[in-house]
C-alpha cells in the first residue's frame, strides 16, 4: 500500500494525472493479486505506465487507439477469471465504448474496473467532443456499475486500491491535470459507498464530488461562515452509485437546503442521484444544483470553465445567496 504521509500526498497532487498518480495504486493491487491485469488504449505514457515496476509488464497490455476493443479484450479476460483495470480518456471510455460498457461490463456483471482520465472540463481547450460532462449520468444507468469520483489525488490512490478489493464493474472518473489542491493532507479512512463528512454544520449542506470541486466547497463553507454566519455541512460524495442514502437522509433533520456541486451536467449526475433519494423518501428539503447547465459554454482553460459553471467557492456562495433570496 502506498504511504499516505504529507510528503507523498503533496507530491501526488503536483503530479496529478499527467502522468496519473492512481497508477501507483493499481500497481499495488497487481503486486498483491497476480490475477489482476491492466489494459490501455494507447494512453500508457499519459497514464504513467512507465512508472510501474518491470516485473508487472507481462500483465500490462495496449490495444492501441481502439477503445471498443479495450472493453472487448477486458471482457474476454474477465470471463476467464481475471480482474481487469482499463484506462483511457473519459469521453472515449464512456461514449465510444458505450455499448461495450453497458452490455459486457454492466449487464454481464464482469470484473472490469474502468478508469476515465481527463473527465469534466479537463480537455476544455480541445472543444466539446473531448469533454466528459455527462459520463456519470451514463455510468449510473448501467446495471451493477459502481460510479466513483475522487476529491483529490490521495483519494484517487485509495480508490484505485479499494476497487481492487471488490467484485463487479466500476467506473471511476478523474478530473484535472496536475498541481491539484489537496482535500486530504494526511491519511484518512476510505470506504466505497460511505460519504466523508469534512465539516459539520446546520441549515445548509454542500455535497460535492470531484477534484477541485470538493476543495472549492470547503472554501465556500468558510466564506459563508465568515460573511453571513452560516456554518454549513460539507461532505465529499466520492461514491455516486451506490449513493450513501442514509447520510443524505440524515441531513434532512437539521438542514433546510442541500447543495450538490459537481464538474458534470446538472442532469443525471450527483445532483440527480441526491434528488432521486430525497423525492423517493418524501424528504421535503430544498435542493440547489451547481454544475454544468444545458447551454453553450465559452471554451477556455479548465479554471475558466469551472468559473463559468459556478464551481468556485465564490460561485457556490453566490448561488446559495440567490437561492436564499428567492426563498424569502
Amino acid at each position: 500500500m502506498p504511504q499516505f504521509d504529507k510528503k507523498s500526498i503533496r507530491s501526488w497532487s503536483l503530479l496529478g494525472i499527467a502522468p496519473s498518480i492512481f497508477i501507483h495504486g493499481v500497481a499495488d493491487v497487481m503486486k498483491k493479486n497476480k490475477n489482476t491485469c491492466l489494459i490501455t488504449a494507447d494512453t500508457g505514457r499519459y497514464c504513467g505506465f512507465q512508472k510501474i515496476d518491470e516485473e508487472l509488464s507481462d500483465r500490462i497490455f495496449n490495444v492501441g487507439i481502439a477503445e471498443q476493443d479495450l472493453i472487448g479484450v477486458a471482457a474476454g479476460m474477465a470471463l476467464e477469471g481475471k480482474q481487469v483495470y482499463v484506462t483511457t480518456y473519459a469521453p472515449f471510455l464512456a461514449f465510444r465504448c458505450a455499448d461495450q460498457l453497458r452490455h459486457l461490463a454492466g449487464s454481464c456483471n464482469l470484473n472490469i474496473k474502468a478508469i476515465g482520465t481527463a473527465a469534466g472540463f479537463s480537455a476544455a481547450t480541445s472543444g466539446y467532443s473531448l469533454m466528459a460532462i455527462n459520463d456519470i449520468a451514463f455510468a449510473r444507468a448501467i446495471p451493477n456499475m459502481t460510479v466513483l469520483s475522487p476529491a483529490d489525488c490521495a483519494e484517487a490512490m485509495k480508490m484505485a486500491v479499494a476497487i481492487g478489493e471488490t467484485d463487479g464493474p466500476v467506473y471511476m472518473r478523474f478530473c484535472g491535470l496536475n498541481n491539484l489542491p489537496n482535500v486530504y493532507a494526511e491519511d484518512f479512512e476510505y470506504k466505497i459507498g460511505k460519504a466523508n463528512v469534512l465539516k459539520e454544520g446546520s441549515k445548509v449542506a454542500i455535497l460535492a464530488t470531484g477534484t477541485n470541486v470538493v476543495w472549492e466547497a470547503l472554501r465556500a463553507a468558510d466564506m459563508l461562515r465568515d460573511n453571513i454566519g452560516i456554518e454549513p455541512t460539507v461532505a465529499d460524495i466520492h461514491t455516486i452509485k451506490p449513493l450513501d442514502e442514509e447520510f443524505v437522509l440524515s441531513l434532512c433533520k437539521d438542514h433546510s437546503l442541500i447543495v450538490t456541486a459537481e464538474e458534470h451536467s446538472v442532469v443525471g449526475g450527483l445532483g440527480g442521484a441526491v434528488s432521486e433519494c430525497l423525492s423517493a423518501h418524501g424528504a421535503g428539503v430544498r435542493q440547489l444544483f451547481v454544475g454544468v447547465e444545458e447551454k453553450s459554454c465559452v471554451f477556455g482553460s479548465r479554471k475558466f470553465m469551472l468559473e463559468q459553471a459556478g464551481l468556485t467557492a465564490e460561485g457556490i456562495v453566490d448561488r446559495i445567496k440567490q437561492c436564499a433570496c428567492r426563498n424569502n
